[in-house]
């Protein structure tokens, strides 16, 4: 009877380290489960961040291809046309009007001028040889001379050091969030300033205007959401500070 009931405790105590293996033997299963699922969302977001940034710098290469294109066009064709028919204006004989010859005369100029003004604002070298602070300033001039707008510009930086591709996308995102003022805020004012030092910086771009409501719609717009993706590319956070009828500040800051 004793060997019996030892025998039935033996039988027990087997029977329970068994089930006790095959419940951790299954946990441990689990858990490598969740370890390779995890890391298989991992790397397909991975490389699907790796996808779109090597999408949207594919791209961005050919807007920037695109804006030297047009930019020569400008500069050679159209701009040449338009300085011959100044030049051929100032030759009329005496018998003109010269009221109208001389407004006509200062109209070309400032269409001259604005496609001047244009044509660098495209052009990926002139931006290089120039400097980002001093294109900046070039672009806020041209929105004043339309007498829409009263502008103004800081650099606390002591010169910004970046590199040449950070440069580019640094004004082109500038140029959208201006664009975006002359289209949707119904400003009178625009300001950009730049602080910081070597290695992190920050541009505030400002107006006057209408503003908006920092809701989870607006934050997903297809504007707000390539600057978002222009600025990771380059190591930048972006960030939108607005209220209405108090005017909007973008702030891009880079490290």
């Amino acid at each position: 009877m004793v060997l019996s009931s030892g025998f039935f405790l033996w039988f027990i105590f087997i029977g329970s380290a068994t089930l006790m293996l095959i419940v951790i033997f299954f946990f441990l299963l689990f858990v490598q489960y969740n370890r390779k699922k995890s890391d298989h969302i991992r790397e397909k977001e991975a490389l699907q961040r790796t996808y779109e940034k090597a999408l949207l710098q594919s791209q961005l290469e050919i807007q920037e291809a695109t804006f030297n294109q047009i930019s020569g066009e400008i500069h050679d064709n159209i701009g040449q046309a338009l300085s011959l028919v100044r030049l051929q204006l100032n030759t009329l004989g005496a018998g003109a009007n010269e009221a109208k010859v001389n407004s006509a005369d200062e109209l070309l100029g400032k269409a001259i001028g604005d496609l001047r003004s244009l044509s660098h604002s495209l052009n990926t070298k002139y931006l290089v040889e120039t400097g980002l602070a001093n294109v900046i300033q070039q672009q806020l001039a041209y929105l004043e001379r339309s007498g829409r707008f009263k502008t103004s510009f800081r650099d606390d930086s002591d010169g910004m050091e970046i590199a040449e591709e950070k440069s580019i996308f640094l004004l082109r995102m500038i140029q959208e969030i201006i664009n975006n003022i002359l289209k949707h805020a119904a400003a009178t004012e625009v300001s950009v300033a730049i602080s910081g030092e070597k290695g992190q910086y920050s541009i505030a771009v400002s107006d006057n205007g209408i503003g908006f409501e920092q809701n989870e719609k607006q934050g997903k717009g297809i504007g707000i959401t390539g600057l978002h993706k222009r600025a990771e590319l380059i190591g930048a956070t972006i960030q939108f500070n607005s209220f209405p009828q108090k005017g909007t500040t973008v702030f891009i800051n880079l490290t």
